[in-house]
């Protein structure tokens, strides 16, 4: 049994090529980027508030208050907001939606 040069090529590609850098191509042509915001409290603090309309899939219970923390969507933006010891959130999202997110 002899496969052709072609399905050798293809089957080397579905092999060892992980399907997320297809979906990182495919946003880098629609020109979404991931953002990463970490380390700046007022930043990450101000950021949260402006996203609190947007549907979150957990709430952890920190110093008394219900804060949203997991995956989050809405209709211009998806990420993940992770809540430890440090606030970490990753946004996947348009520039020009990024600026109206972080600015004062």
């Amino acid at each position: 049994m002899g496969f052709s040069f072609k399905e050798m090529i293809m089957g080397y590609f579905f092999y060892n090529i992980n399907p997320i850098y297809l979906f990182y191509c495919l946003m880098y042509y629609i020109k979404i980027k991931q953002y990463t915001i970490c380390g700046d409290k007022e930043l990450s603090n101000r950021v949260i508030k402006r996203l609190a309309d947007i549907y979150y899939t957990q709430v952890r219970h920190i110093n008394g208050k219900d804060t949203p923390c997991g995956f989050f969507f809405n209709k211009k933006c998806i990420g993940f907001l992770d809540i430890k010891y440090t606030t970490i959130i990753f946004i996947y999202t348009k520039q020009a939606n990024y600026i109206k997110l972080i600015k004062v």
